[in-house]
């Protein structure tokens, strides 16, 4: 009865951002209900490190610039690798733009000696450029799985360091559309459904736009196989069994006539042990060291 009562004296404290920034909304810091109580969280300690995970930081292939044979080869190998996991694994690609600027100007050389510092000064001006980015690329896993991925990765032909990530703290404020942390602020989407059922190798660049602080991670767990030719199972019975409809009806859904007999072939060659099914989620985080800038980036 005592809360019941108080919502009629509701009170809140409405605070305006400081300059008058109309894009910002209202914050609502505190709100009295009688026997309950709504603050806002403060900044805490979120995520107190990895559990004794393995880094595996790899280096760069030029898959793009590589002749057809290097890339089938890469992406048997590649598939080699995944169809041996028996273990949950993060692929961790993160891309780093330059940090200098557009305007920086580049000075020719006097004469034939300066031509080489020159031609290394392009270059760094270049890499620095904001237009311009870098790609690391990481993979995350259990000590025992890295220990029998090192062989694949040794088939794919790629350099590798082995090592423990170092434990740190995740420490700020989690509010509704973004994180707020030493560092800036951060945005995460994340991918719901992906189109088709072949995608084009290298397709998860496309998804990190140039001159952004971009992150994105994808994780990878197998499925047992029974699971999943059960659930096919049942999705072709319910396939079926619309089609059935569809055909009393005099009508025809062309998206069921092409996803059905993928969903045969897809179950026959799991359980014939040709492929292997995953659960993957893919994540996609923008950090900026301001909230404009996070907008912008946005």
């Amino acid at each position: 009865m005592a809360a019941m009562a108080s919502t009629e004296n509701l009170t809140k404290t409405v605070s305006e951002p400081s300059g008058g920034d109309s894009r910002r909304r209202s914050v609502i810091p505190d709100v009295n209900l009688g026997l309950f109580r709504v603050v806002s969280r403060p900044p805490s300690v979120l995520w107190k490190g990895p559990m004794a995970p393995t880094l595996i930081k790899t280096g760069s292939l030029g898959f793009a610039g590589a002749a057809d044979s290097d890339r089938m080869r890469w992406i048997n190998s590649f598939r080699h690798m995944l169809d041996g996991l028996d273990g949950p694994m993060q692929v961790l690609i993160e891309g780093i733009p330059g940090s200098g600027t557009e305007n920086s100007t580049h000075v020719s050389p006097i004469d034939f000696d300066e031509m080489r510092g020159a031609d290394l000064a392009f270059v760094d001006q270049v890499a620095q450029s904001p237009s311009s980015h870098q790609f690391k690329t990481a993979l995350i896993t259990s000590e025992a799985q890295a220990k029998r991925l090192e062989p694949a990765l040794r088939e794919i032909d790629v350099q590798f360091d082995v090592s423990v990530p170092d434990a740190e703290n995740c420490f700020g404020k989690e509010l509704a559309n973004r994180f707020q942390h030493p560092g800036g602020h951060s945005r995460t989407w994340y991918v719901e459904r992906l189109p088709g059922t072949d995608l084009e190798p290298g397709w998860l660049f496309r998804l990190i736009p140039p001159g952004l602080n971009v992150r994105l991670a994808w994780h990878v767990t197998p499925l047992p196989v029974a699971w999943i030719v059960e659930y096919l199972q049942r999705q072709l019975v319910n396939m079926r069994a619309t089609r059935l409809l569809n055909h009393d009806a005099g009508s025809s859904d062309p998206l069921l006539v092409g996803a059905l007999p993928n969903a045969e072939d897809l179950q026959r060659r799991l359980a014939s042990s040709q492929d292997k099914a995953f659960h993957v989620a893919v994540y996609l985080t923008l950090t900026t060291p301001t909230l404009d800038e996070l907008e912008a980036g946005t």
